[in-house]
């Protein structure tokens, strides 16, 4: 099994950037995998900055 992880920084709540970059940048994957592991919520660029905005 091959495995690859993406990184990238996600634009907050940009979900169609972000959707859009990660196409972009798996589209230069040259080769053969079988598992892409992407940080939790990386679609979304989801992040809380402070306790008021969790709530």
């Amino acid at each position: 099994m091959k495995a690859a992880y993406l990184q990238f920084q996600p634009v907050l709540n940009d979900t169609e950037a972000n959707i859009k970059q990660i196409a972009e940048l798996t589209g230069k994957i040259t080769e053969s995998i079988d598992l892409l592991v992407m940080p939790e919520l990386t679609n979304s660029g989801y992040l809380f900055t402070s306790l008021d905005e969790a709530m």
